[in-house]
């Protein structure tokens, strides 16, 4: 069988979960059957790691919010390259994506939902619903986000297949938390409390925020430190100032490799208000660091009873199950072991190149059988 063409297009490879996960998916998944290129209308930091691993990026011209003329600059590509299955990531890229695809007659396309949040008003459910009949698979990083998705889309759940996003646990393992901190000037003596993520409003910062600043007297050693950048970064400084933190509260800014940070942490968490799977909560727990975070979305799907979960916008809460890893070292102990294993076992990125790869492999296999 010919090797068969992917195109993977998103609308922006800044970094974040989702583009994290096309690129290590896609360098895994070069090899005898498949050819993989990656097109989005918003270059970003990610297309640098497309381009060492030797994958294409096409950037689509997008001159306006609803340009009318990008489902055919689209489908010019997918016709150029003779793409055989589109596979489109996040709203944007769904709607513009597929109605390219739908015009090159690409043999299969399928769309990645990946959010938890119900955002989507009567337009974008009424579009969701549209574009499932052309779509051969609607895949869903969770059981909740597949939920959301069946009754707010009016989308039959059998088109909806569940992939989780996986880790790589070789890259992603316990480290030397004296070194990383080293390396990036922390405290030694710190407990640090760790997060990593956009700051967006979605991912509850301020509740964290408080929550540390609950614990800041009874514990003059505690830090938080948060990786990542976001349009709520200002808001953030300035009720950091608000609640007195100080040098307490660390913004790192957006790194490129976020590794050396998760091991110098004592805790993550993650007191998210919608997440459709969580990647940074499940590349902690690979690392060997115990975990909190928010009952929401697909999360206690990836914490299982590896980690704390706590309810959504309770900082109290949040600084009860934080004190409770201070004071218990061994807590931390297990339940960083057990939080890696889960990982191993249910979430690794070989488990979701497979899964992908197989699922590529049949519908195209299913296409081609019906001529």
């Amino acid at each position: 069988m010919k090797r068969i063409k992917i195109l993977h297009l998103v609308s922006t490879l800044a970094i974040g979960g989702v583009q994290k996960q096309i690129a290590e998916v896609a360098k895994r998944l070069e090899g005898d059957e498949f050819d993989n290129y990656v097109g989005t209308f918003s270059s970003g930091r990610v297309r640098e790691f497309l381009k060492t691993a030797d994958i294409p990026v096409a950037v689509f011209r997008r001159d306006f919010r609803f340009d009318p003329f990008l489902p055919f600059r689209v489908a010019a590509y997918l016709r150029e390259k003779k793409i055989d299955i589109l596979h489109t990531y996040l709203f944007t890229a769904n709607t513009w994506g597929r109605l390219g695809g739908i015009i090159a007659r690409t043999p299969v396309i399928v769309a990645s939902e990946r959010n938890a949040i119900p955002w989507k008003n009567c337009l974008h459910i009424f579009l969701d619903s549209v574009l499932s009949f052309p779509t051969s698979r609607i895949v869903a990083c969770s059981y909740a986000v597949k939920e959301l998705n069946r009754k707010k889309g009016f989308i039959r759940g059998e088109k909806i297949k569940v992939i989780y996003n996986g880790v790589d646990t070789e890259k992603f393992s316990p480290g030397d938390k004296k070194k990383s901190r080293e390396k990036l000037n922390l405290p030694q003596h710190a407990f640090i409390v760790g997060s990593l993520g956009r700051l967006h409003r979605c991912k509850g910062y301020r509740y964290l925020l408080q929550a540390v600043s609950l614990l800041k007297k009874k514990y003059p050693d505690i830090y938080l430190v948060i990786v990542g950048e976001g349009e709520e970064r200002s808001n953030l400084e300035k009720l950091t100032a608000q609640l007195d933190l100080g040098k307490r509260a660390i913004f790192s800014g957006e790194v490129a490799e976020p590794l050396p940070f998760i091991r110098s942490w004592d805790i993550g968490v993650f007191p998210s208000l919608y997440e459709g799977f969580g990647i940074s909560i499940a590349e902690t727990m690979a690392c060997g660091i115990p975990v909190i975070a928010s009952r929401t979305g697909g999360i206690p799907e990836v914490v299982g009873a590896a980690g704390i979960i706590v309810e959504r916008k309770h900082p109290r809460q949040l600084a009860k199950a934080i004190e409770q890893m201070i004071t218990s070292p061994s807590l931390r102990e297990t339940l960083g072991k057990e939080g890696r294993e889960r990982i191993k076992s249910y979430f690794s990125l070989s488990k979701t190149v497979n899964e992908w790869a197989n699922l590529y492999l049949s519908l195209y296999r299913e296409k081609i059988s019906r001529g």
